[in-house]
Order: C-alpha cells, then sequence, then structure tokens
C-alpha cells in the first residue's frame, strides 16, 4: 500500500511539475486559443476584402469607388490583347498561306502520276517535266507558236502535235504550254499545273 502511495504523489507531482511549466510557457510566448468558426469566419473576412479591393480600385473614406486609373488601364490591357489577337489571326493567315505555298512547291518538285480524262487539259504553272505513259494526248503551244521541247527525239512538238509515249518533254515556261489528252491517259509530272 504504501507503494502505491508513492507512485500515486509521483505521477501527481510530475503533473504539477508540467501543468506549472506549460502555464509559465504559454505566459511567456502569449499563446493564443482560438475556436474554429471564428478562425473561418475571419478567413472569411479577409477573402471578401480582397475580392471587394480587387473589383473595385480601392477605398475611400470606408466606401468602395472606382479608381478612374485603374479602370482606364484595364480598357488599355484589353485594348492591346484586342490588337494581337488581331495580329495573331493575321499571322496564321500568313502561316496558312506559307505552308500552301510550301504545299504546292514540294509537289512540284517530285513526279506526280496524273489520270487526264479524254478532253481534259493540263497547263504547266512553270517550268515542267512531263512523260506520257499511256493513252493518247497533244502538245498544246503558246500564243508565239513555240511547243514543248522532246528531250528523247531531240525535237520540238508544235501545237497540236502527237506526245509519243515514254519521251521525257520539258515545257520551260507558264506561258499557256501544256497537254490535252484525247483519250484518257496517265502522265508522269514534275511541276506547278493547273487544268481546264
Amino acid at each position: 500500500m504504501k507503494k502505491n502511495m508513492q507512485t500515486l504523489l509521483s505521477i501527481l507531482l510530475a503533473v504539477v511539475i508540467l501543468f506549472s511549466g506549460y502555464n509559465h510557457y504559454a505566459q511567456s510566448e502569449d499563446v493564443l486559443l482560438a475556436s474554429v468558426d471564428y478562425v473561418d469566419y475571419k478567413f472569411n473576412e479577409l477573402n471578401n476584402r480582397i475580392n471587394q479591393l480587387a473589383t473595385t480600385g480601392g477605398t475611400t473614406g470606408g466606401t468602395t469607388t472606382t479608381d478612374p486609373n485603374v479602370t482606364l488601364r484595364v480598357d488599355n490591357v484589353e485594348k492591346q490583347v484586342g490588337a494581337i489577337e488581331t495580329n495573331l489571326d493575321g499571322m496564321q493567315g500568313k502561316i496558312d498561306f506559307l505552308d500552301q505555298v510550301t504545299r504546292d512547291l514540294s509537289d512540284g518538285s517530285v513526279w506526280q502520276v496524273i489520270e487526264l480524262s479524254a478532253g481534259l487539259t493540263i497547263y504547266a504553272s512553270d517550268t515542267s517535266e512531263v512523260v506520257l505513259r499511256s493513252g493518247t494526248a497533244k502538245a498544246i503551244g503558246n500564243k508565239y507558236d513555240e511547243g514543248l521541247s522532246d528531250i528523247t527525239s531531240g525535237n520540238d512538238l508544235k501545237d497540236g502535235e502527237y506526245i509519243t509515249k515514254d519521251h521525257l518533254l520539258i515545257i520551260p515556261r507558264g506561258d499557256g504550254r501544256g497537254v490535252v489528252a484525247i483519250t484518257t491517259c496517265f502522265i508522269l509530272y514534275k511541276g506547278l499545273y493547273y487544268t481546264q
């Protein structure tokens, strides 16, 4: 029993020492206890005040007023953003145009297989190479009676002359020269062209 009493007194003494140490610490550190509801209330009050300042531009004498300088700056920024968007739209149009030109140029730098229906005409937009693979076609000359250069035979094909299959033809300029299909035919074509 005496031993239990000593244990109980030791525990009680430890609790008194701990409590007095905490009380001394709390007074020296100015520990403040607040409820969760109070903290939430203060947080919401501060948040509402920040939102009010952001939308009105400040306070004057306890009442909110719109600062004309802030409104002017906001309007100026909106105009600048609008100008930037307009410039971006214009740049996108230029990028799209350059993308199409690049695609056209890349199409003009490789051989393409083109099927021409009877009566369809293909005109060179620039210097081009043509090889008739099948079917029947005639050369189309320009208004100066210049024709297509048949590199394989070394001849100049005049307007209306038949094109020989598997001969390499060169159209030096996009000046109205081209090829007209008499029957459905397939040609190999390198360069830019348009059809009618």
